[in-house]
C-alpha cells in the first residue's frame, strides 16, 4: 500500500514538473511574440509620424 502512494507521489511531481517546463517553453516563445509585436507596432508607428512631420514642414 505505501508503494503505491510513493508511486502515484512520483507519478504525480513528474507530470507536474513537465506541465510546469511545458507552460515555461509557452510563455517564452508567448513573450517572443509580443517582442516582435512590440516592435512591429513601433516601427508602424514611427513611419506614420513622418509623412506627417514632412507634411507640415513649409517647402
Amino acid at each position: 500500500m505505501f508503494e503505491a502512494e510513493i508511486m502515484i507521489a512520483g507519478y504525480t511531481v513528474v507530470v507536474v514538473a513537465c506541465s510546469l517546463s511545458l507552460a515555461a517553453l509557452l510563455w517564452r516563445k508567448k513573450i517572443k511574440a509580443l517582442q516582435k509585436e512590440i516592435s512591429y507596432l513601433k516601427t508602424c508607428l514611427s513611419l506614420k509620424n513622418e509623412p506627417q512631420q514632412n507634411i507640415n514642414q513649409p517647402d
